[in-house]
């Protein structure tokens, strides 16, 4: 009985993972057609970054003032709010 009962445990305690396709160019690629601009400030040094049409995703990945990486998963929260996604 005490080894189907840690059997049981075990499976409970599983942890399911979600994976989420961010695709941060699809909304730049939106903002470039809507003609729309914004700035993000870095969520470590607070300095502005100008994102817009023209930006590469690539440069969205570490703050050019600070070094710091940012969240991919903010950035895009912030830019759906800004598309209007949300």
């Amino acid at each position: 009985m005490w080894k189907e009962a840690g059997d049981t445990r075990r499976k409970a305690r599983r942890v399911v993972t979600t994976q989420v396709h961010l695709d941060v160019n699809h909304l730049i690629d939106q903002m470039r057609q809507g003609g729309l601009a914004t700035t993000y400030s870095c969520p470590a040094c607070r300095s502005p970054i100008k994102i817009s049409g023209d930006t590469p995703a690539s440069s969205l990945q570490t703050c050019g003032y600070c070094g710091s990486s940012i969240q991919t998963t903010d950035l895009v929260d912030f830019l759906t709010n800004a598309v209007g996604y949300r």
